[in-house]
């Protein structure tokens, strides 16, 4: 039997397949922020934004990626080898072997630790060659050196041929002292508070996504807060080279020289640069979520919006270890709908998750078409509506090239045969396109949905600000009257942008029925006028 295809079968093969894939995603999105770490480790002065400032304004953006093919290329392996280890640990260390009942938490714990402890000989050489080539810049301006490494394997050949063995894992100690306890503590953190927000998801595993927010973020802060003092020795340990004139004798001689120099408040430089963008952004993220979950309808699409959280959940709780599967995210995608089905207000959602992700550099939202001139995304995402009507071979070959530049999210919205027609015009469309979300018509209870939504929220220059539904326009006699009154072929042609005229015909009708009264409420009748109305307005419209 052939290796590949019995290897990928298998749960080895299929953690090191996601592992890579999501580490790699993970890695790319957090180096920036792990390079301002390491350098403001190994700092005696100067906060994070200057040394950032510092950094770009010497060397560039690119200063920020250096040394990243060192931890990408040992991901896929580092990812795979952490997830089995602390499987297997975590049941072997268990007091509760019962079948279908989860680790205990000593069993937690200590298979953290365990896995800590073993993934540490590959970290550590990695880490070393890593913190070297971050930290280049500075060390060859304080040596008054032109010179630099020129990458992973030129610079692990070289501590090799002059350090031997020993030089590539000079930090081995101080790294198992760091990441053995920190996955103890990540780990034990992490499935307490998960059972603690709700209780039974460690056995059902399924828990709110609230709860592995919360839960994710706490056990990374706790990980980073327990170990970060061990992190800062290991950084400046590793940092010096063999020949260097400050060259520590060990991690107590780091301690004590860094805290007799800098005092105790080295032990913590850099820390909030570690932590706080992660609980941030779930915060961000989570709120995201919830707007997400407050569309009326698109039940599937809310699924793929969940999964998209999850992963960037994912990736950014469990960043500095980079030891948990992260599915890489979606780029540009393709919205298959007719008009009124939520593409643009998914658009925008998406946008904000993808920028808090890293994926995307701004979370601006442009709408445009291929009719006139086009406008073109920023940094954010480009929402391009597709009219058959308009297709222009010239515009899409424009598209293409903003997709290529991949600094932007390009979304292409529209009906399944303007779309294909599209694709046919120009088949290099084609392979660009990573996914596909279908906005299915809204229902007539979904309608109603949105009408009472619509009037719930009115804001300070709604025209129907200050008017309500009385108690008889719930869900289910609105729903009726929209079917009585309406006909499917115009609901399936606008879906929501119905609501809008259908409340502004109603709010006539009210103000009709009473005169000069000062009423406010709308009833279900004017909303049956309502929807009539709106209906014969648009019938004419469209021709139908």
């Amino acid at each position: 039997m052939e290796f590949w295809p019995e290897f990928l079968a298998s749960s080895w093969g299929k953690e090191f397949v996601a592992g890579g894939l999501g580490g790699t995603a993970g890695i790319v999105a957090g180096y920036p922020l792990d390079t301002l770490r390491i350098l403001q480790q190994n700092s005696k002065t100067g906060s994070a934004f200057s040394i950032l400032r510092r950094v770009v304004a010497s060397d560039g953006l690119c200063a920020l990626y250096r040394g990243m093919a060192a931890p990408l290329a040992s991901v896929s392996f580092q990812n795979a080898m952490a997830f089995q280890t602390y499987a297997i640990l975590s049941r072997a260390f268990s007091t509760n072997n019962t079948g279908g009942e989860p680790p205990s938490y000593k069993g937690v714990a200590l298979g953290g630790i365990g896995t800590g402890a073993i993934q540490s000989l590959l970290l550590s050489p990695v880490e070393l060659i890593k913190i070297r080539l971050q930290l280049q810049g500075k060390t060859n301006e304080n040596k008054n050196q032109s010179g630099s490494d020129k990458g992973p394997i030129h610079l692990a050949r070289k501590i090799l041929r002059t350090e031997g063995w020993r030089g590539i894992y000079r930090g081995l100690t101080i790294t198992v002292l760091r990441d053995a306890p920190a996955h103890g503590v990540y780990f034990w953190t992490y499935e307490f508070i998960r059972e603690q927000l709700h209780p039974g998801c460690r056995k059902s595993g399924k828990e709110t996504l609230r709860t592995m927010l919360v839960a994710g973020g706490l056990a990374g802060v706790a990980s980073w807060i327990f170990c970060y003092p061990l992190d800062v020795m290991k950084t400046r340990i590793q940092a010096q080279p063999k020949s260097s004139p400050t060259k520590y004798k060990g991690i107590a001689d780091c301690f004590k020289r860094s805290v007799k120099e800098e005092g105790y408040s080295v032990l913590w430089r850099g820390l909030g640069t570690a932590v706080a963008r992660a609980f941030l952004v779930n915060g961000a993220v989570f709120t995201g979520y919830e707007t997400a979950l407050s569309i009326v309808g698109l039940h599937k699409i809310k699924i793929q919006l969940e999964k998209i959280v999850e992963k960037i959940i994912s990736a950014e709780n469990d960043a500095s270890y980079s030891f948990r599967v992260v599915p890489p995210k979606p780029f540009h995608m393709v919205f298959v709908g007719n008009t009124g089905t939520g593409k643009s207000t998914v658009a925008r959602i998406l946008g904000k998750l993808f920028y808090l992700s890293g994926a995307l550099p701004s979370y601006d939202v442009i709408e445009t078409g291929l009719r006139g001139k086009m406008k073109t995304g920023d940094g954010g995402i480009l929402l391009v509506d597709i009219d058959e009507r308009d297709l222009d071979s010239n515009k899409l070959e424009e598209i293409i090239s903003v997709m290529d530049e991949e600094e932007t999210s390009v979304i292409f919205a529209g009906n399944r045969m303007a779309l294909n027609q599209s694709m046919k015009l120009n088949k290099e469309l084609y392979k660009r396109f990573s996914a596909s979300l279908l906005f299915e018509d809204f229902t007539c209870e979904e309608l109603a949905m949105i009408i009472e939504k619509k009037m719930n929220d009115q804001g300070e220059d709604s025209p129907l600000r200050c008017f309500e539904l009385d108690a008889f326009c719930n869900t289910d006699n609105i729903a009726k009257v929209i079917a009585e009154e309406s006909f499917e072929e115009l609901r399936s042609e606008l879906n929501a942008y119905l609501v809008d005229q259908i409340l502004l015909e109603a709010k006539t009708c009210l103000e009709k029925r009473v005169g000069s009264k000062p009423e406010t409420t709308i009833s279900l009748k004017d909303l049956g006028m309502g929807i009539r109305n709106a209906t014969q307005i648009y019938k004419k419209l469209l021709c139908m």
